[in-house]
C-alpha cells in the first residue's frame, strides 16, 4: 500500500510574486532546510534536471511538468546509491 502525504500552505501574496519564488528552482536550497547544495544539471522548465545534496547524501530530480505561473511537478530519483531518505518513490507538485 502506497501512502500519500499532502502538505499545503496558504500565504498572503499575489500569484505572480508567489510564482517568482516557487519557480526559482536554482535557489531552492535557500528555502529547503534539508538541502545544502543544489545544481541545475540541464534544461529549464519541463525536463530540467537538478542535483541536490546534504551531509547525508545526494539525489537528482527531474521536472515532469511546468505550467508557467501555475505549477510544476518533479520526480526524485530515490534509487541513487546514497539517497538519504526512506522513500521508495517521491514526487512533488
Amino acid at each position: 500500500m502506497m501512502k500519500n502525504i499532502s502538505i499545503s500552505r496558504v500565504i498572503n501574496a499575489s500569484k505572480s510574486a508567489t510564482w517568482e519564488i516557487i519557480s526559482d528552482v536554482a535557489g531552492y536550497a535557500k528555502y529547503a532546510p534539508n538541502i545544502d547544495h543544489l545544481k541545475i544539471l540541464s534544461g529549464q522548465g519541463k525536463g530540467m534536471i537538478r542535483e541536490c545534496s546534504n551531509k547525508d547524501g545526494h539525489w537528482r530530480e527531474i521536472c515532469t511538468a511546468w505550467q508557467l505561473e501555475d505549477y510544476y511537478d518533479f520526480e526524485i530519483n530515490t534509487q541513487e546509491k546514497d539517497y538519504p531518505y526512506p522513500f521508495k518513490m517521491l514526487t512533488g507538485h
